[in-house]
Formats: C-alpha cells, structure tokens, sequence
C-alpha cells in the first residue's frame, strides 16, 4: 500500500509541476523564423492609450513602449522585421514638429494592422500590389497616388504585404509613403 501512495504522490507532484511550468510559458510564442525587413509605415491606430511596443511578437508579451496619438501629428517608424503579422521595430519619430522627437528606440514589437502607408504616383500614377513579393507576379490591385488608407500586414526585405479595399498584396521596395503627414505623390 505504501509503494501504491509513493506511486500516485510522485505522478501528483509531476503532474502539478508539469502544470506549473506550462503556466509559466508566454501564451504566444513562434517557431516562425523573423523574415528581416527594411521598410518604413506610421501609426494609423486612434486608440487613446496609444499604440503598445511589446517585448515580443504578441499580445501576452510585456509591454515595453507606449507610442502615444493623442500628443503628435503622426509617429513613423522603421521596421526590421516580421513574424505572422507582427513586426519588429527599432525606432519611432514624431512627425510634424520642428523638432525631431524619438518616442521610441531599441527593439520592440507592435501588431502591424495598426500601421499604414499611402500609395504613390511615381509610375503611371498608381502602386501596384503583386500577388507574389516579386515584380514577375500578378498584380491583384493598384493603389491611386496620395491614397492613404492602406493596411499593413507584414514584410519581407523591402517589400511590404498591405491591405487596400480589402485586398492583400506585395508592395516593391519604395513604392509607398510611410509618412502621415504628406501624400508623397
């Protein structure tokens, strides 16, 4: 009988310690490579609070950085990476001041839907979205320059996977305005 409690005692205590280390874990976590990236968006997010940097590519992960909208004309930022449709960040700028003011430098992640970018003229005045991040694929839409309400969702090198009337696709390197205070047409 004291072998069969010694028994179930050891398997409770594994059991409980199992638990406990589960417990413990991010509730998000990846074994999706980051794909490196070099783009630049702003913050379209109108939130009060502001727009949370947290310390990694999720909502359970600790929050690092506040990039605040309430105090700034428009916040644009440098992207270095993605993984799902977080992306990795090194910097944030206030725009529009006379002054430049970084509201955030390091690395921290933000949800890239709560970014944007414009579309630009500087082909046939239009940014055309590839189905495929290379020039070789199919165009799914095209974004008239000036336009202003395209999504991000990710990246990849220099490319950038956004969202315009509800359309997903790739734009090629420096065809879209990442800045929010001009149209860059």
């Amino acid at each position: 009988m004291k072998l069969t409690k010694s028994i179930l005692l050891g398997q409770f205590l594994a059991v409980l310690l199992a638990v406990d280390s589960f417990a413990q874990r991010p509730v998000e976590t990846s074994t999706e490579p980051i794909a490196p990236c070099d783009t630049r968006a702003y913050v379209v997010n109108r939130d009060p609070a502001g727009l949370n940097v947290r310390a990694g590519p999720g909502k359970t992960f600790k929050t690092i950085s506040n990039l605040p909208n309430q105090v700034v004309e428009g916040i644009g930022i440098h992207i270095t990476g993605a993984i799902g449709e977080w992306v990795r960040i090194d910097r944030a700028i206030g725009e529009g001041g006379e002054q430049e003011r970084i509201f955030f430098q390091g690395e921290g992640w933000v949800y890239a839907p709560l970014l944007g970018v414009g579309g630009m003229a500087i082909t046939n005045g239009g940014t055309n979205l590839y189905k495929e991040p290379k020039e070789k694929s199919r165009v799914v839409i095209r974004i008239p320059g000036g336009e202003d309400s395209v999504i991000v969702r990710s990246c990849r090198g220099r490319w950038m996977h956004v969202e315009y009337k509800k359309v997903r696709g790739w734009a090629a390197p420096n065809t879209l305005c990442a800045n929010s205070l001009t149209t860059c047409v």
